[in-house]
């Protein structure tokens, strides 16, 4: 939600700023009853959404060293202190918390004489008009300023002439007033408006230097914002004249846009920060519309999203539904291309009959002169009846078919198991080797190998042909 409308407040008028056709044009009003009527009826013909700057001289601001606490318990300490601070108004500001030298420290600000804004805030308000916050202009000069020295003094011309001087340590505002002296660059020439700060520069010094917030030793950067030719002019006859003074140093930085008021305005438009000062009374409408603003963009974000969804669902069933159209006819040429095989093959009952009498044949040939498994089983069986003592863990055989035409057909056996009475002397194991060598068409050569704890393994070949 942009910011396109803002009211810029000092002691002595109220600006409106306005951005229209990529430039903010302001109109400035007095702060009597009569004016302040005109600007609320502006405001409430063309249904603005404003935002307020306020640059009053009755603003004060204060670092507050804080103990090692969490996140919450430093937010909820740094409000009691503002309190304690600053009890008799409600426009208090706590700044973010940074460490600096190993500790924490939060800069507090707040309005001491809050009437004049409550005036202005309370009547945008019964009229209607949302207010989108309330930002303190010195707090946010300071973010315009980048890369400055650990201690900086910053001039900068309001809107009304007046200069404004800001201390900078390490880019955080220490302090900021406004001088009660006028200059309207660039009317005034370089030189004069050189000499001018140059009295300013020496006093701060001096002030700094007194209160122990600037030590000894430590150069001061003088930062001239503004724009113009007379500001570039201005520094460089400011370093002419401290040249001897290598404690003091000028610079010139140049706003992007108009002055700096409207640099501030520009900074708010694109991306405000969460308002300074203001009452949850006196903001509740803004914060009402900014929360409408926000569902909006969110619910256009997701119809968004959903629509694009739709449209690559969308995209990819019409890519399934051709990919499938595809398959079909590729699997209809395959069924084709398969009947008109099946067509030219000669199956049925022929074809079947001769296959199953190919078979017979090959059974006749191979298999016929092999053993009966059921036959050896049970000669084995009977066999090792008369041997109850002997426990068979495991018997198998092996076909080995010829592996020329007239070499007989062997089947080698292997029996496991356990003797007991090998331990006592036994000599059952030897009865059934014996018995085995004895088998009808048994090859000579039987092996009989123990190992330990009684165990025993036998091996004995056969050729079927013979047993038959």
């Amino acid at each position: 939600m942009s910011l396109s409308t803002l009211l810029l407040m000092d002691d002595h008028s109220i600006t409106l700023l306005q951005w229209v056709n990529g430039a903010w044009h302001d109109r400035r009003f007095a702060t009597d009853a009569d004016a302040l009527d005109s600007l609320i009826t502006t405001l409430v013909c063309h249904r603005w959404d404003v935002g307020v700057l306020v640059d009053l001289d009755c603003e004060s601001v204060v670092h507050e060293p804080l103990p090692r606490l969490s996140w919450l318990d430093r937010r909820a300490l740094c409000r009691r202190k503002a309190a304690q601070h600053w009890p008799q108004t409600a426009h208090r500001h706590i700044g973010p918390c940074r460490l600096h030298a190993g500790r924490h420290v939060a800069l507090l600000s707040a309005l001491i004489q809050p009437a004049p804004l409550d005036a202005l805030l309370d009547r945008l308000t019964t009229a209607g008009i949302a207010i989108s916050g309330v930002w303190s202009l010195p707090l946010l000069i300071s973010a315009l300023v980048t890369g400055c020295p650990a201690h900086s003094l910053l001039f900068c011309v309001g809107q009304d002439g007046r200069l404004r001087q800001s201390h900078l340590v390490h880019g955080q505002l220490q302090f900021s007033r406004r001088l009660q002296r006028e200059t309207r660059p660039p009317a005034d020439t370089a030189d004069a408006l050189a000499a001018v700060l140059d009295e300013e520069t020496r006093l701060a010094q001096r002030h700094l230097a007194g209160t122990a917030q600037l030590p000894s030793r430590e150069a001061l950067t003088v930062v001239i914002l503004g724009t113009g030719e007379a500001m570039p002019a201005t520094a460089g006859a400011l370093n002419r004249h401290w040249a001897s003074d290598g404690a003091l140093h000028a610079v010139a930085l140049s706003l992007p846009v108009g002055d700096v008021a409207a640099a501030v305005a520009d900074r708010l438009r694109l991306r405000p920060p969460p308002s300074h000062y203001g009452t949850s009374r006196q903001l509740r409408r803004g914060m009402l519309r900014r929360r409408i603003a926000t569902i909006r963009l969110i619910a256009a974000s997701l119809l968004l999203a959903a629509s694009l969804q739709a449209w690559h669902l969308q995209r990819a069933g019409a890519a399934l539904a051709h990919a499938a159209a595809g398959l079909s006819v590729t699997v209809g040429d395959v069924r084709r291309q398969t009947a008109a095989l099946q067509q030219g093959l000669p199956i049925g009952q022929p074809v079947a009959a001769s296959q199953l009498a190919a078979i017979r044949t090959l059974d006749a040939r191979y298999l016929a002169p092999w053993p009966r498994q059921l036959a050896d089983m049970q000669r084995l069986s009977q066999a090792l009846l008369r041997y109850p003592a002997l426990q068979i863990e495991r018997y198998g055989w092996e076909h080995q078919l010829p592996a020329a035409a007239g070499e007989p057909h062997l089947v080698r056996w292997t029996l496991t198991g356990t003797d007991p009475q090998a331990a006592s002397g036994g000599i059952t194991l030897e009865h059934l080797a014996d018995e085995l060598a004895r088998w009808p068409g048994a090859a000579p050569g039987i092996t009989l190998q123990r190992t330990g704890q009684g165990t025993f393994t036998l091996h004995w070949t056969t050729r079927p042909e013979q047993a038959r």
